[in-house]
């Protein structure tokens, strides 16, 4: 275990989750012995037991905001609580809490919080760029967050290293089923112009013209799904396209093991160049991985770049799927993407940024 200065009283508060990115670092925390505990939305909280919990644990707190009078005393509650701890880690626009609480914090942004958000009208994108100018630090998950920062005049931004449970994320340890079909999974929300998912139905419509023997499984969200349910049926594959529902944590895991291959996202301008936590997730499970990023998202973090079967137009999307009908190729890529998580983006390993990171700012206090 990592000897830290501060192990005796660090008290660390995380507010708000995102994929519950948040209560896999608190987990973390704790296990090197942080005293890290976090507060999210009542209505957002999920099955705790793909995190190896058998319950919602008691340092996990639920806010009710539902309806204004339970949304206050939910703010209330939260308040109070900040008053037990030495530093608020903060996620997306929890920050606007934190700059009331008189509390040091980090301001963690998400993506579109940061680059599109921050520079609206009105009082939540202010109050969001107050909270980004006053936080301790801002960590951001996108290198293109550059512009922002500078936009906004922050000083105190950084680049976070990714952070994945390989342990929890890792390949299947069962017995291999023979598979009868090829079966792509693409895990992204139907958003067509950030997520290009015409892209990847135009993509299967031609490989199974030559391959009938395949499957297309995608989420069934999004604000274009009818949109991909109509060119689904114009491209006359609906017998060969599954739309699924929500998956929690432990259903996003047992679909990526179950598939051949993850198709994640395709903008049509690629903004930030950062691949999605379902596409890390998916390395780590030590399956192949389609993605656009850009390989900056990885070396600004001293990253090594990912093993990833890189593409950006409906032809490239083709060409990588027709490449995974080679067995040999498909192990090799399989094998390179776990070891590339674990060696890279094991939250194992990087939990101990941030635990450095709690450590400067409370030493600077």
């Amino acid at each position: 275990m990592y000897e830290y200065k501060k192990l005796s009283f660090m008290k660390v508060l995380h507010i708000g989750d995102i994929r519950a990115y948040a209560l896999t670092l608190v987990i973390a925390l704790r296990e090197e012995g942080i005293d890290a505990e976090l507060v999210i939305a009542a209505n957002k909280a999920q099955n705790f037991s793909w995190a190896g919990l058998k319950e919602r644990p008691m340092w996990v707190h639920e806010v009710k905001k539902n309806r204004f009078l339970t949304k206050f005393f939910g703010y209330a509650k939260c308040y109070l609580k900040t008053r037990e701890y030495d530093l608020l880690h903060t996620y997306s626009l929890a920050s606007n809490f934190a700059l009331f609480t008189g509390k040091p914090y980090i301001s963690q942004a998400m993506g579109t919080d940061l680059r599109e958000y921050a520079f609206g009208s009105g009082i939540g994108p202010m109050l969001y760029r107050n909270s980004l100018k006053r936080a301790n630090v801002v960590l951001a998950g996108s290198p293109d967050h550059d512009l922002a920062v500078k936009e906004l005049g922050l000083k105190n931004y950084r680049i976070p290293p990714h952070i994945i449970d390989t342990g929890f994320f890792s390949p299947d340890s069962g017995s291999a089923k023979p598979k009868k079909e090829l079966v792509f999974f693409c895990p992204t929300m139907h958003d067509w112009g950030a997520k290009g998912n015409d892209r990847i139905l135009l993509a299967f419509a031609e490989f199974i013209k030559k391959n009938r023997n395949a499957r297309l499984e995608l989420v069934g969200w999004g604000q274009d799904l009818e949109r991909s349910k109509n060119l689904a049926k114009k491209l006359k594959i609906t017998d060969r396209v599954d739309f699924i529902g929500v998956l929690d944590q432990s259903g996003v895991r047992d679909k990526i093991r179950s598939c051949d291959a993850v198709i994640d996202q395709f903008p049509n301008i690629v903004k930030n160049g950062e691949m999605g936590l379902i596409g890390l997730q998916t390395l780590s499970c030590g399956i192949p991985l389609i993605s656009n990023y850009e390989t900056k998202a990885f070396l600004v973090r001293g990253e090594e770049t990912p093993p990833v079967l890189k593409a950006k137009t409906s032809g490239d999307i083709l060409e990588a799927m027709k490449s995974l009908e080679n067995n040999e190729t498909k192990k090799r890529i399989c094998r390179q993407s776990r070891e590339w998580a674990v060696k890279n983006v094991s939250l194992k390993k990087n939990v101990k940024y941030f635990i450095r990171l709690y450590e400067e700012i409370l030493d600077s206090k």
